[in-house]
């Protein structure tokens, strides 16, 4: 139940995701091959938060966000500068989100994360009105030495949005996809075993073959003609490919069905992946999502 739960949450999320594209500031909007592109960067950028590269995950984000500046992008950079130790920075984008969606889907969860940081930065009189606003300056005090003036901390004006990134090649990532190698070894492996399995059964075959002919050799000797003197050397020939032929059979049996199945395993992970067009994943940063716009 708390899978089917989550289905239901992400294709919501995703709906108001894709709704909000058509809105944005450029009159002419991203085309499809522009929000395709984007929609796999947020795949690997979920990919390498997951692996704990959330660096990397930030560099990726920002390159969607350049290519389709959908606000619902904005919450995740934040949970990846706020995991990174980044507290100001992360910060800066859930306010960010919050100016561009105050309404959104993940305006509670932003505010929550903007006041937690506000007071992780200092400022502890944090207005749940407007978690952005810059802190309260303290009450003056006489001093004797040189009026230093009130801490700085964050203002609305360090919010600003992302430039643009350079646009990478399509074949670009940031890390090797180590699901994808696994499963193209897998196939090679099956290959291998099955090319391995054809040569023993080869290899049987023809030991089955001599040993039928020694066979047929022995069983139709004339009977008044004399037994060769190599006669117990052929015996022990016969026998010994016999031994061979099922050696052969059997290895080649085994080998060639491993690689069928290694083949066909290797084969059908690739094919779920690549017609999986959309996921969207619930965590306890927000929504994460990605997928083809």
């Amino acid at each position: 139940m708390a899978m089917a739960s989550g289905s239901r949450k992400a294709t919501a999320l995703l709906a108001s995701f894709l709704a909000a594209i058509p809105a944005l500031a450029d009159p002419k909007g991203p085309t499809d091959k522009d929000k395709q592109f984007a929609g796999e960067l947020v795949k690997k950028a979920i990919a390498r938060s997951q692996a704990g590269d959330h660096d990397a995950a930030i560099e990726i984000y920002l390159q969607a966000f350049a290519m389709v500046p959908n606000p619902l992008l904005l919450p995740n950079i934040g949970a990846e500068f706020q995991q990174s130790g980044k507290p100001q920075e992360a910060l800066h984008y859930f306010c960010l989100y919050l100016e561009k969606d105050p309404g959104g889907t993940n305006a509670t969860f932003a505010t929550s994360k903007a006041r937690a940081l506000q007071i992780q930065l200092g400022n502890k009189d944090v207005d749940d009105d407007d978690v952005c606003a810059a802190p309260k300056p303290p009450p003056r005090r006489p001093n004797k030495g040189p009026n230093k003036g009130p801490n700085k901390g964050p203002n609305k004006e360090l919010i600003k949005e992302p430039g643009p990134s350079p646009r990478p090649s399509p074949i670009e990532d940031t890390a090797p996809d180590t699901t994808s190698s696994g499963n193209s070894t897998l196939k090679y492996v099956g290959l291998g075993a099955g090319l391995a399995g054809l040569v023993a059964l080869g290899v049987g075959t023809y030991d089955g073959i001599q040993a039928k002919n020694i066979s047929d050799q022995l069983t139709n000797h004339p009977q008044n003609t004399p037994w060769p003197d190599n006669i117990k050397d052929l015996q022990k020939q016969g026998q010994r490919a016999e031994n061979y032929q099922v050696i052969g059979l059997i290895a080649g049996g085994v080998l060639v069905t491993t690689g069928i199945i290694c083949y066909v395993v290797g084969r059908s992970d690739e094919s779920s992946r690549r017609t999986t067009t959309v996921q969207v994943t619930p965590t306890t940063n927000g929504f994460a999502v990605f997928g083809r716009f």
